[in-house]
């Protein structure tokens, strides 16, 4: 499964603490420094109540493949992903990305490291395989009125990926529903679907659906998530989760308010041609939208041709509208 990497700057958020899994506290060598630090997934640190006085000459976030907090280490870019100096800190939440192509089975220790003059003010060893927090997947979606998934997978605690997804539709008030315990019932909570919205579910044909818990809701909060008609209380299918789960914080639950839900990127202005995509589990989810009239088709993917777009030999996907079907 994937590890995530976060670099949006925001605010404090209101949802109940956890912050990922605890590696241990910083030394408190020189300078004020003190705090938590907590592995969010495998890219991913987070400080908790991070305390610098901001009077070293040229001090940086540090992190090493060896197990001594010294030069041979390498820089991180501070939380908001600046590669300068670091400023001065008064007990506030700091999330941290490990550089491209490392991650924390390669690195023994973190720190706060003084270039002018080698000095460590302060660090904390993490232990060599240290469980990390990881998305995980669960049991696929089954149901009546043709519900079907791929395995779920837990993004975070507070996100939902459902693979895949299908239902046929014709249910008059059925939501995607979670709630405490092994199986739902009318005391349950609605589950926005992928556009935010808690209207009722449309029909879905193999798509692949984001889901966010509303408000300050948690994986650990619920037992089961499934579709469950509200008008007619009936169970349309669900899945339990596990408890315990060792899974990423939210964006959220660090204080981090992300711009948006999916990454996303214009194509062609003309068509309103845009990719978006998602990273879940071992997949990057992608969507391709477009204003696309009869016999007009559009698709992306890898070039078969390293200096232009070929579509002969490469690996694309095509989508067009059949107003037939």
């Amino acid at each position: 499964l994937f590890d995530n990497c976060y670099l949006f700057p925001g605010q404090r958020g209101a949802v109940a603490e956890y912050l990922g899994k605890l590696i241990g506290k910083l030394s408190e060598l020189h300078h004020a420094v003190s705090g938590e630090v907590y592995a969010v997934d495998g890219r991913t640190l987070h400080i908790k109540d991070f305390t610098y006085d901001g009077q070293g000459p040229a001090a940086y976030f540090y992190a090493s493949v060896h197990k001594n907090p010294d030069k041979r280490g390498f820089r991180l870019r501070d939380e908001n992903g600046s590669p300068e100096v670091i400023r001065r800190y008064r007990k506030e939440p700091v999330t941290l990305t490990l550089p491209e192509g490392k991650t924390l089975r390669d690195i023994k220790v973190f720190y706060l490291w003084c270039e002018d003059f080698d000095v460590n003010f302060g660090d904390v060893k993490i232990p060599k395989n240290f469980p990390y927090p990881r998305p995980q997947k669960i049991e696929p979606l089954k149901g009546i009125h043709g519900i079907s998934s791929d395995n779920i997978v837990i993004v975070d605690a507070q996100t939902l990926l459902v693979p895949n997804l299908s239902y046929d539709g014709e249910a008059p008030d059925a939501k995607f529903w979670v709630g405490q315990g092994p199986k739902p019932s009318p005391q349950g909570i609605r589950v926005p679907d992928e556009n935010g919205k808690e209207v009722p579910l449309r029909r879905y044909d193999r798509k692949t659906v984001v889901l966010t818990l509303p408000g300050d809701l948690t994986i650990f909060d619920i037992g089961h998530f499934g579709i469950w008609c509200e008008q007619f209380t009936v169970d349309f299918g669900h899945v339990q989760l596990p408890q315990g789960l060792n899974i990423p914080p939210s964006l959220k639950m660090l204080g981090i308010s992300p711009q948006s839900k999916l990454n996303c990127e214009v194509l062609q202005d003309d068509l309103a041609f845009e990719v978006r995509w998602a990273v879940a589990g071992e997949s990057i989810v992608l969507q391709l939208v477009a204003k696309l009239g009869d016999k007009e088709y559009m698709s992306f993917g890898l070039s078969g041709d390293n200096q232009k777009s070929v579509m002969v030999g490469g690996d694309v996907v095509v989508a067009w509208v059949d107003k037939n079907t």
